[in-house]
């Protein structure tokens, strides 16, 4: 059987231990992302889509600008994690939430479209073919509606002192992401990416980053280092022996508190569709 991995491009793994670190890497993106979303204009009323939503936490933040009156449809390739991030909304939000189980680069057509506003947060950088995917997200808004586009940057990953186990775990991510033609410095070709695809140059943007000492931000390397290990013997990055290794080293430089690392960025650009 065809593994879900090489099928869809998606390198992270599925698991509920993923999903609980997804949602947690939610919390740290979550100002940044209201900010993005109401620069944009995201307003009471608004009717939006967001394609990739995973576990929900975009789609929670954009029903809490867009209401009263709004109502948010996700679209993801996991239906079981989606009929339970459905369900969380409804009992925590309220009904104004939909979900679509489906591969979003396959969707010719949403329940709904034309949207007044289109999301994806951490898709693109899933992707070879970004731009045919932006053009189809461009497809699904109105006219005057809004495309808000938010990615990593994952080439600029590092840490100070320099240190070969931080170094090389985070080449490892940054090669998992960047593998089989997609890019790991997705979110700086955002803009790249709207032109390339017809729509119009970006109208606003946003870059945060996560920055701190390896106390705080080692336990998030080891956690994405665990959800790639099963794909990255298959892409040639690493062996399941050198992540446990890297894993209890930095678990060691964690303890010393002696490093600070630079996370990924995470770019924001939104645009609005004639």
């Amino acid at each position: 059987m065809q593994d879900a991995r090489e099928a869809d491009g998606y390198v992270l793994a599925r698991t509920e231990a993923e999903y609980q670190r997804l949602r947690l890497q939610a919390k740290a993106w979550e100002a940044g992302t209201r900010a993005l979303l109401t620069d944009a204009g995201a307003a009471p009323g608004w009717r939006c889509l967001d394609v990739g939503c995973g576990p929900g936490e975009a789609m929670r933040l954009i029903g809490q600008l867009t209401r009263p009156g709004g109502h948010v449809t996700g679209v993801d390739i996991d239906a079981a994690l989606g009929a339970h991030m459905l369900a969380e909304l409804h009992r925590s939000e309220g009904p104004d939430f939909a979900f679509i189980a489906g591969d979003a680069t396959r969707l010719d057509t949403v329940p709904g479209a034309p949207f007044d506003l289109v999301f994806a947060r951490l898709l693109l950088v899933h992707l070879t073919d970004p731009v045919t995917m932006v053009r189809r997200l461009g497809a699904l808004v109105r006219p005057g509606g809004r495309l808000v586009l938010m990615d990593y940057d994952l080439s600029r990953l590092a840490a100070r002192p320099e240190h070969p186990a931080l170094d090389r775990a985070f080449a490892i991510i940054a090669g998992a992401f960047g593998s089989s033609g997609k890019h790991a410095d997705a979110g700086l070709r955002l803009g790249t990416w709207l032109v390339e695809a017809g729509l119009p140059p970006v109208r606003g943007t946003r870059a945060d980053a996560l920055y701190g000492p390896i106390a705080r931000l080692g336990p998030m390397v080891r956690a994405v280092l665990a959800s790639l290990a099963p794909a990255l013997p298959a892409l040639g990055l690493a062996t399941a022996e050198e992540i446990t290794a890297l894993q209890v080293e930095i678990t060691t430089l964690e303890a010393s508190d002696r490093h600070m690392g630079l996370g990924p960025l995470m770019i924001g650009a939104w645009t609005v569709i004639p």
